[in-house]
């Protein structure tokens, strides 16, 4: 495999655009091999050298080529024998470099010195987005370099600090820096030994940062009281997204705050609270919030403490939750299957959207927009976008609104609709809709102070509104058909 790709890199194929050397046991002399058929390589884009015993003397020259290469975006270098010197030729190079993007270094052995120099590059760099020094043993000091370089970066998006041993001390220096950053998207804490002082200093920065969307706290030793505070600064944090809180040393008390958090955020999309010590009292609580949560997609939680009456509650209001479409509670099959429920009924309405754009001529087949996914935003925010002429269409609107109805019950099948009201019979929350004389679909969680006064479903409400036709089902023609 080597061989192979050498050759073809000294050739300049114009193909070869990713190579994946990992696990070729090259060493120094392999990358001094690469390094020269890089200096005149202008199609090589993605490199992976993991594990290829690697020291800092291979690193040099490597970094000699980076140089002059204008091709290369992402390479990777997990698992070698890199240290501080090394760290410091490749930050010699991104001075100069302008095309890389990403750059892995995690299992290595920068340091703290090493992590210096890449902290010195990131002040001049304008390329690199993406920075992984996953278990590279940088510390409290690492952290503040990172950190004071980042008041001065703006091109980084990512960085990934997993197992590095930063502390509370660590983290405070980067909250620091979050207050006043506004280019990076994604931060990996996981596995620091950060504790609840740590955590207040994070949630004293989201309160006014507006950029991190993925924050992860994974294996640390979060109590309570960093909850309550991370729980407070989610009130008013409207940017974050994705909250990783597994194996921590969280209880009841910290899923309560957590749970009064999510009845007023509307940005979260997915949280992991798995491994952690909350009980019946703390998956209750939570229960009570996804009732009126609207952002919330992806759930994970397990905890050993959890009996039957939590689980109890989870499942009832996960029966009737349409917009959840991937859980992964205790080893739950039961309640995971009901984020497959979802996922399946989210595609129909995808479906039924992308019929009716069709039909309205706006749909373009080669927009990766409209590709089916777990993650809708991008499909979400091409519906949501104002402005344009054809945005004004009848069929724009009606794909629009149609799409707001995805999370509605009438996107399941009749037997999970069924299953959805015996679980509302058994824990004694059945509604009545105002439509129910005239709709097979009965009411499914409406927690509001007169249900008589709403539809059960936004869909109802949008046909009885709008005089559209039931669309589910249907094809383009018959689309075509009922619409016209």
């Amino acid at each position: 495999m080597f061989k192979w790709g050498l050759q073809r890199l000294r050739e300049n194929d114009p193909s070869l655009t990713e190579l994946d050397l990992s696990n070729s046991d090259i060493g120094d002399e392999g990358v001094n091999s690469l390094s020269d058929a890089l200096r005149t390589n202008t199609s090589l884009t993605r490199l992976r050298l993991d594990n290829n015993d690697i020291g800092d003397d291979g690193v040099k020259i490597l970094s000699d080529a980076l140089r002059t290469n204008t091709s290369l975006t992402e390479l990777y270098l997990g698992e070698n024998n890199i240290g501080a010197d090394g760290a410091k030729s490749l930050s010699d190079a991104l001075r100069e470099n302008t095309s890389l993007t990403a750059l892995d270094l995690s299992y290595n052995k920068i340091r703290a010195e090493g992590v210096n120099s890449l902290s010195d590059a990131l002040r001049e760099n304008t390329s690199l987005t993406e920075l992984n020094l996953y278990r590279n043993k940088i510390g409290a000091g690492g952290a503040k370099s990172l950190g004071d370089a980042l008041l001065e970066n703006t091109s980084l998006t990512y960085l990934g600090l997993t197992d590095n041993s930063i502390g509370d001390e660590g983290v405070n220096s980067l909250s620091s820096t979050l207050h006043t950053n506004t280019s990076l998207t994604e931060l990996d804490l996981n596995g620091n030994s950060i504790g609840d002082g740590g955590v207040k200093s994070l949630s004293d920065a989201l309160r006014t940062n507006t950029s991190l969307t993925e924050l992860g706290l994974d294996d640390n030793n979060i109590g309570d009281g960093g909850v309550k505070s991370l729980s407070d600064a989610l009130r008013t944090n409207t940017s974050l997204t994705k909250l990783g809180l597994r194996k921590n040393k969280i209880g009841d008390e910290g899923v309560k705050s957590l749970s009064d958090a999510l009845h007023e955020n509307t940005s979260l999309t997915a949280l992991d609270l798995s491994s952690n010590k909350f009980g019946d009292a703390g998956a209750k609580s939570l229960s009570d919030a996804l009732r009126t949560n609207t952002s919330l997609t992806k759930l994970k939680l397990s905890s050993k403490n959890i009996g039957a009456e939590g689980i109890e509650a989870l499942r009832a209001v996960l029966s009737q939750k349409g917009s959840i479409i991937n859980t992964v509670i205790f080893r739950n099959n039961e309640m995971e299957r009901y984020g497959e429920r979802n996922k399946w009924a989210h595609k129909k309405a995808r479906e039924a959207v992308i019929a009716i754009l069709k039909i309205g001529n706006l749909w373009d087949p080669e927009d990766d927009r409209f590709e089916p996914r777990d993650d809708d935003s991008d499909f979400e925010k091409f519906l949501h976008q104002t402005g344009s002429e054809q945005r004004k269409s009848y069929f724009f609107q009606s794909a629009k609104e149609l799409w707001n109805t995805r999370h509605d019950p009438v996107w399941w099948t009749e037997a999970e609709r069924e299953e959805a009201k015996r679980v509302l019979e058994e824990n004694k929350l059945v509604q009545t809709c105002i439509a129910s004389h005239i709709c097979d679909n009965k009411a499914i969680l409406m927690e509001v102070s007169d249900p008589t006064q709403v539809f059960c479903s936004s869909y109802c409400q949008f046909m009885h509104y709008t005089g559209a036709p039931d669309l589910r089902g249907m094809n383009v023609e018959q689309i075509k058909r009922a619409l016209s």
